[in-house]
This record gives structure tokens, sequence and C-alpha cells, in this order.
């Protein structure tokens, strides 16, 4: 399968509580992405949970095998998921495999006063490469009388690096988007990057953190 958009509803029949739900994206080789778990107390219909649009490229078919579901119900009642697929079915040949995924994230924090590696974004795949379509990249403090830092560093498998800028934020109740990069598709070429590190520091006190979230393809090299 390659889609280009997936659509997850959830729904109770039970109005009194809420039921939860989650999908799975398996990839040929093995490897899976997990959504998040969404709720819902929405009893007369589906609710709408989560859309993913799915980046198209023009040099590569997606090798997404299935699409797993799970529900659960609340203290009564049942839990019920469904998925909406809009996109393309495939023999598993021609153009390169790829698997697409949208706002993969990871993140860590840091009570360093020097920039410090808090996590690193790797391939699903181990040796596989990341063809990145955009990157967002937010950080944020625990500490509301003073600044955090972070940057981040795109490496590339034949070694050489692309370094940010250092950002600062004194936002300590949620994440504040820094930086984002929307990168260029090129329908022959395919991206070799490695790995996305993450670096972060604390202010004066308290600690720092970092966290990407990337959309993009992964290719075997």
């Amino acid at each position: 399968l390659t889609p280009t958009e997936i659509r997850f509803l959830i729904k109770t029949n039970w109005w009194q509580y809420t039921s939860a739900g989650q999908y799975i994206i398996y990839f040929a080789d093995g490897t899976s992405i997990t959504s998040d778990t969404f709720t819902t107390t929405d009893h007369a219909s589906f609710d709408l949970v989560d859309t993913v649009n799915l980046p198209i490229h023009a040099g590569m078919r997606a090798t997404i095998t299935r699409i797993e579901l799970k529900a659960r119900r609340g203290a009564s009642g049942a839990g019920y998921a469904r998925v909406e697929v809009t996109g393309f079915e495939t023999a598993p040949t021609g153009l390169t495999a790829s698997k697409p995924f949208m706002d993969r994230s990871v993140e860590g924090g840091t009570s360093s006063t020097s920039l410090s590696t808090v996590a690193n974004f790797y391939p699903l795949q181990t040796g596989n490469h990341l063809t990145p379509t955009e990157i967002r990249f937010l950080i944020k403090t625990n500490w509301w009388q003073y600044t955090s830092a972070g940057q981040y560093i795109i490496y590339f498998a034949d070694g050489t690096s692309i370094t940010s800028d250092t950002f600062t934020t004194t936002d300590h109740a949620s994440y504040d988007l820094v930086d984002t990069l929307n990168l260029p598709i090129h329908a022959g070429m395919n991206g070799t990057v490695t790995r996305i590190e993450l670096k972060a520091r604390r202010g004066a006190s308290g600690a720092g953190y970092a966290r990407v979230e990337v959309t993009g393809f992964e290719t075997s090299p």
C-alpha cells in the first residue's frame, strides 16, 4: 500500500464512558509505527481523532502491508475503531521501496548547563536512510524564571553533518516550536540522512528539553 491519507475514527456506544483506540502501520521489512492512543465520548457517530496526510515522492512507492486497528471500551459498553484510507496499491516491484511517515518524534531533557545530547532520531530499520520532507524542532524549560536552549544536528551517510542555530526559550508550560524546515523533494533522489541528534541545556536552574517531529521517507541505501 502507498497511502496518501489515513483518517482514524473511534466511538463508544455508552454515553457515560470514554472509549479509546490506536492504529499500527506495518511495513514489509517487519518494522512498524504505532499512533498515539486517542479517546472519545462520542457515542452517536464516529469521532475523527487523527488525519495523516502522507508525503508523496514521484520516485518512491510505499511498502505498507497492513494497518491494524485497536480499541477498548470504557467502564462499560463497547469501543469501536474505523480507518479510512486513500492511496495506491502496487506490486512489490518498481520505483524505490520506501516507508513514508508523518510526525515521528523523539524528545529528551537534561539538567546540564552546557549543550548535551538528549535524544537521537533514527530510521526504524538500522542502516536505512531518511529522506525528510519536514523537520520541526521544539524546546522548553521546566523553570519559568530561566531560559533554556537547544540545537539539532543532521548526519549524512558520507560522514558530513549540518548543525542548526542554537535556539532559546522561556516557555515552560509546553514545547515552543523554534524551527521548521521544509525540505525539497527531487524525483530522482533519495536522502542519505542517518540520524538527527538533539541537544539541550538548562538555564540557571531546572532542566532543558528538546523534541523533533519529522515527516518524510525511509529507504534502504
